[in-house]
């Protein structure tokens, strides 16, 4: 069986806000959520462990995610138990939902193996590949530092992650075309992504390039909609 590589936060994008969740969808969501390793999260002020595969959010919440009724996130859920889909655990007074084979889904000895059957060029593919992602952490090295050098310059966004001087906001407002309004609705959005994610995801601690790449998208998008909007304005 093949797969493919979903980068975590796909669905929060603005083109779906409004998209209600089929159950397919719902199955997707859950995986994309689990934790990726042991870890500990903070809910209402209480510590809760998490293993891996494993995801805690409560019936009301996924309900308002999904944009279903209490009853069908229920009743989805119970339908995930009975075909094994899923395990739940409310010994510590907090529903905490563990995905089955979760190593089946995620884990890259899946994905090396699976693409070496397939493709005997993947090996250069592959190669190729870890090269970039060495650039790419290399440039990402030196935003960091160019970060540190100017950290005591004014700061006019400063959310809990991510801090930019006045010099890298017009950087990022002119290389997308945003106004500041629509700068600062995506960084907060952005924001409260890395603030979800583990303090060792290099998407956290190092923001920069990936957030680079993220607002190119968003911006594309942003750009689309209102381009439709002009053409079709009812």
């Amino acid at each position: 069986m093949s797969f493919i590589k979903i980068h975590r936060g796909w669905m929060d994008s603005e083109v779906f806000e409004k998209d209600i969740f089929t159950e397919r969808l719902a199955w997707i969501w859950l995986i994309g959520e689990a934790a990726w390793k042991d870890c500990i999260i903070n809910i209402g002020g209480k510590p809760i462990a998490l293993k891996r595969g494993q995801v805690s959010y409560s019936i009301r919440f996924l309900a308002k995610k999904w944009g279903w009724s209490n009853d069908r996130v229920q009743r989805y859920i119970d339908k995930l138990l009975a075909w094994s889909m899923i395990s739940t655990d409310t010994s510590t007074g907090q529903t905490i939902i563990t995905i089955c084979n979760y190593s089946k889904y995620q884990d890259n000895e899946n994905y090396t193996s699976t693409a070496s059957s397939t493709d005997t060029s993947t090996g250069s593919s592959t190669k190729k590949k870890k090269e970039r992602k060495k650039e790419e952490e290399k440039k990402d090295i030196t935003a960091d530092a160019e970060i540190i050098k100017t950290e005591k310059k004014k700061i006019v966004f400063n959310a809990p992650v991510i801090k930019l001087t006045e010099s890298d906001w017009n950087k990022l407002k002119t290389e997308f075309s945003l106004d500041n309004a629509q700068l600062e609705s995506l960084l907060n959005e952005r924001d409260e992504f890395l603030q979800r994610l583990d303090p060792s995801d290099n998407r956290r601690s190092r923001w920069w390039l990936p957030t680079m790449k993220w607002l190119k998208g968003e911006s594309a998008n942003l750009k689309f909609c209102n381009e439709r909007k002009k053409i079709d304005p009812g």
